[in-house]
């Protein structure tokens, strides 16, 4: 696999069709390479976007391909038609390689008629582009070919699996505990036979191997099995589709003897082509849907497909990602003789990449034999992986940084977090002149939980730590988690006080809500009988306001009560403008839900349950995602998994040990077959696979930065991921006293005196700035709720330019204007006027506003300097 795919696909003799793996490194341009396999598809073949499937992960994801696609062919369209003007040289470079493979490859007397003809009706007809998520494609197949695959016309779509399975459990519990054989009964629990359910049930194709009949998690693994079992047969008499539906009853569709082979054709027939994106992420059900459908060797021509990935970057085996998926892949005769790499970084500085080079390079052995890095011998590290020319990082003195890639060795505990937070004020003094701040920083943490529930959870507890020492310090820092707004804490305390409203439960439930962040009432208080009487009759009226008048007014009545004492609480918190946010953006969602499903209450309760349980979900509606643009100026503090995909100038890693594995334990045997157990051999090799996505996982993390990556750490066991990485660069030239090495090692001793703290500017609006503005007023009647808007400038668009207008309103028309005509038009002036406004009093004087004008003017950073330019026109 030594051929380099950017070159070949601008060949003109490069063939598109039949199988293609490209094994993207990264940084390397997958998409912006799938981009150019795209354009040739149509330029030259003259395959209609709808019949071109272009399939990635995640729906943001899917977003960004579909911009990224639609421009390339804009731009081939405005190259054929002769404008050339605003384009990059090195864009410019790539259209114009596109374009002669286009007609070289079309030929005849007017194949730049033909090529153009066919983009732009690409671009005329792109709305119908077939670019989504793998669960949107068998969502569509499914849905186009019902009868093909004995599909209901119009199944309903709820992903209530963790829920269903965990209601299984709890009923054979019930059921059968009494029957459980004395010899293990006082070892088996419902928590063991929980977790052993959601370890089955998040994984696919997987056979249990066999123990001894006496042993308790022998016989909790066998009946966790007839639990998933029994799950997986009620599958098609269920009345909804869940995400694992929709691939299971396609895949199972495909493998029917009869029908199988003309669904394969029809979809065949459907789709010329297929690109595959985050290749190394695919399950086995994932890949037999793209080996039925695209990989039949007996059918010619053979269909466009291209699997695109990187399997250094395959982290995702809790959720059915699996490496061993893509190893299938690479050993299929057809996709070996197809294969190819991306080697070139264009993301990180060239000292940076040898840096990276140091840490994973393969070690060589005497018999020209490697030892992997990866632990794999289909995962090799392609190095010395190339760079491109990225401006460095400056020294104060002036020079260019040596050693991007910093190695701090300190203790355990909380030598590591005041290692951390050293650094990151370190970066920042260092930094601060170079235009380096908070925003331009991201703490990357390794931690994933798996609740007992089978729900993925971010390691918060940990980032937590690290936020609010962050913060102490004077570093404005948030946590980036997933992206859902019902995953945030406040979700769950107003499920429960909304239960409560809608009288779900009663007396208990009244009791429950007022216990929550929102009321400022503790177990003691609600010992008094008296005053939980007068809050259960308090919601009671709730109830009533809430039949009558509705939702909107039923919170207001909430908020005008006194002992309802949220905003104040939360605005004491380090995190309370990102709570706030979260909350007012629930509450948003939930009106618009109410004016949608209806208003009674239960339903509304129903509706946010659901949304909390499937906040773990990837594939997550867009309107879900957490808004709160002060945050842009922040520190972000995230998890591996999230970072994927993403780059950030400095990038901070702090380092454990990792944990173990535990039961049941997954392995794979020698033809690549997934196994469960709980004997100690199985929990061996199970281990040894965790291990080696361990080191997958650092790859990922230190590959995020473009300028500068420290790895914090204590100095790791030999055997270890981490250890492994530590011996190659010292075997590679760039250990602790090497000379010249892109690598600095050094080791922590904390300071007898701190580092003095970051002195930052404020750019954003505070939850203290909050609580004058959203306390409750005096109201004639009660008021409905505020726009999300009132709570914080508002998210348009997820950008980190300064000021966030738009350019093209600030033209000459603009120049030598005064007052509120020369400022630029856009998103950040219109949020920024609305304040404004929504702060004055109807009876400000003159020199009140001019007071509040400044000062929300600074906070958006649309301030003019010299008080002359505030008093001209405003």
């Amino acid at each position: 696999m030594n051929r380099i795919f950017s070159e070949q696909i601008f060949d003109p003799s490069f063939d598109l069709e039949g199988p293609h793996l490209v094994a993207a490194s990264a940084g390397t341009g997958k998409t912006y390479n799938i981009q150019n396999i795209y354009a040739r598809l149509v330029a030259e073949k003259g395959f209609r976007v709808a019949q071109i499937q272009v399939m990635t992960f995640t729906e943001k994801a899917t977003k960004e391909l579909r911009d990224r696609v639609r421009k390339v062919l804009a731009d081939l369209s405005r190259l054929f038609a002769g404008d050339v003007d605003g384009f990059k040289p090195e864009e410019l470079e790539r259209l114009e390689k596109l374009r002669v493979c286009a007609l070289a490859t079309i030929g005849g007397e007017s194949p730049e008629v033909v090529a153009r003809a066919r983009i732009d009706l690409a671009l005329m007809e792109f709305d119908q582009a077939a670019i989504s998520t793998i669960h949107g494609f068998c969502r569509r197949a499914l849905v186009r070919f019902a009868f093909e695959t004995d599909s209901a016309f119009k199944a309903e779509f709820a992903d209530t699996k963790a829920q269903d399975l965990a209601r299984r459990v709890h009923d054979w519990w019930r059921c059968n505990r009494q029957s459980i054989p004395d010899a293990v009964k006082d070892d088996v629990s419902v928590g063991m036979l929980q977790t052993y359910v959601s370890g089955l049930s998040g994984k696919t194709d997987w056979a249990v191997d066999a123990g001894p009949e006496d042993d308790a998690e022998t016989f909790a693994l066998a009946r966790a099995k007839e639990i998933v079992d029994a799950y997986e047969a009620d599958r098609p008499s269920r009345s909804t589709q869940t995400y694992d539906d929709l691939l299971r009853s396609l895949r199972s569709a495909l493998l029917d003897l009869e029908k199988g082979p003309a669904l394969a054709a029809c979809l065949r027939n459907e789709f010329k082509a297929a690109l595959v994106d985050e290749f190394q992420d695919t399950d086995p059900v994932q890949y037999d849907i793209f080996r039925l459908v695209f990989l039949d060797p007996a059918v010619r021509p053979a269909p466009s497909i291209f699997f695109v990935g990187d399997p250094k970057q395959a982290i995702y085996s809790f959720r059915g990602g699996d490496i061993y998926t893509y190893k299938k892949a690479v050993t299929d005769p057809a996709v070996k003789a197809s294969s190819y790499r991306l080697d070139q970084n264009f993301r990180s500085t060239p000292r940076l990449i040898d840096a990276v080079n140091a840490l994973f390079m393969d070690e060589r052995k005497a018999n020209n034999s490697f030892v992997r890095t990866f632990g794999d011998d289909s995962i090799d590290y392609p190095g010395p992986l190339r760079s491109s020319e990225r401006e460095p990082l400056m020294l104060p003195d002036g020079t260019p940084d040596p050693s991007p890639f910093r190695i701090v060795l300190a203790k355990k505990g909380e030598d590591r977090l005041r290692a951390v937070v050293d650094t990151v004020l370190a970066v920042l003094e260092e930094q601060g002149k170079n235009g380096i701040t908070p925003k331009d920083i991201a703490l990357l943490l390794p931690g994933i939980k798996i609740s007992k529930n089978g729900n993925r959870k971010n390691a918060e507890d940990v980032g937590k730590k690290y936020r609010d020492e962050l913060l102490a310090v004077g570093v404005p820092a948030v946590l980036q988690r997933a992206g859902n707004v019902f995953a945030s804490s406040l979700a769950g305390e107003l499920r429960q006080v909304l239960m409560a409203m809608a009288q779900v439960g009663g007396r208990g439930q009244v009791r429950a809500a007022l216990l929550t962040g929102f009321f400022a009432f503790d177990e003691e208080r609600l010992e008094d009988e008296s005053t939980l009487a007068d809050m259960v009759g308090f919601f009671g009226e709730l109830n009533q306001i809430w039949l009558k008048r509705g939702f909107n007014a039923a919170l207001a009545a909430l908020e005008a009560n006194e002992k309802c004492d949220f905003r104040r609480k939360l605005a004491g918190r380090p995190d309370g403008e990102r709570m706030l946010a979260d909350l007012m953006q629930i509450v948003d969602l939930a009106d618009a839900a109410v004016k949608e499903l209806g208003p009674a209450p239960e339903t509304l309760v129903d509706w946010l349950t659901e949304r909390i349980n499937q906040s773990g979900d990837e594939d997550q509606v867009e309107e879900y995602s957490r808004q709160l643009e002060s945050e842009n100026d922040a520190l972000k503090i995230m998890t591996i998994h999230v970072s994927k995909g993403l780059e950030f100038p400095i990038v901070i890693v702090p380092m454990t040990a990792g944990k173990t594995v535990s039961k049941p334990y997954f392995y794979h045997d020698a033809d690549m077959g997934l196994h469960v157990a709980v004997d100690d051999e199985s929990g061996a090799m199970a281990a040894a696979e965790h291990d080696a996505e361990r080191m997958r996982l650092l790859y990922v993390a230190l590959t995020r930065a473009t300028k500068r990556t420290v790895l914090v750490t204590s100095e790791p066991a030999a055997d270890s991921p981490l250890g492994r990485l530590f011996a190659n660069a010292r075997r590679n030239g760039a250990g602790e006293d090497a000379q010249g090495s892109p690598i600095m090692w050094t080791g922590y001793t904390p300071p007898e005196t701190p580092l003095p703290p970051y002195a930052r500017v404020t750019l954003g609006l505070k939850a203290e700035d909050l609580l004058q503005a959203k306390s409750p007023r005096e109201y004639p009647s009660l008021p409905t709720k505020g726009s999300y808007s009132s709570l914080s400038p508002g998210e348009h668009g997820n950008r980190d330019d300064e000021f966030d207008f738009d350019a093209s309103a600030h033209d000459a028309a603009n120049e030598g204007a005064n007052g509120v005509m020369a400022l630029p038009g856009g998103t950040k002036t219109g949020t920024c006027w609305h304040k404004i406004l929504e702060l004055l009093p109807f009876d400000a004087d003159d020199a009140a506003i001019l007071a509040e004008t400044r000062r929300t003017m600074s906070v958006y950073g649309l301030a003019p300097s010299g008080d002359e330019a505030f008093t001209k026109d405003v």
